[in-house]
């Protein structure tokens, strides 16, 4: 694949996961008239959720990662490691269903972007 293919797989998959994150709203700001009037509420969470994603991680995993980071950044109350686990199951099926339709799997480092200060990575 071309980097211009990369790159507009990248982008595709950014827009994507904003959307997944949207549907999943965790805060409930997409709920009614009132929210934030923009698609960008979520958008913290797509760089460390893609990385997750393209390290391979299965959904208990990526579950566990998306809670902490809910609770670090969001400040959320969130008594269990598994609570995103339906989101998570269903963000690993769309990623690897995505992969199965290329030859190989985009450079992350695209979508990405650079890790933020206490980014809950272990890797």
């Amino acid at each position: 694949m071309s980097c211009d293919g990369i790159r507009r797989d990248a982008e595709r998959r950014v827009a994507e996961l904003r959307a997944r994150l949207i549907e999943w709203d965790v805060l409930g700001v997409y709920a009614d008239d009132d929210g934030p009037g923009d698609e960008n509420e979520y958008d913290d969470l797509i760089a460390p959720i893609m990385r997750w994603l393209g390290a391979g991680d299965d959904a208990p995993l990526l579950s566990a990662r998306i809670v902490t980071l809910l609770r670090d950044d969001y400040g959320l109350d969130i008594p269990h490691k598994d609570a995103a686990s339906p989101f998570a199951s269903s963000l690993v099926r769309w990623w690897r269903e995505a992969n199965s339709n290329m030859d190989t799997a985009p450079s992350m480092s695209l979508a990405a972007g650079p890790r933020r200060r206490g980014d809950p990575v272990n890797s």
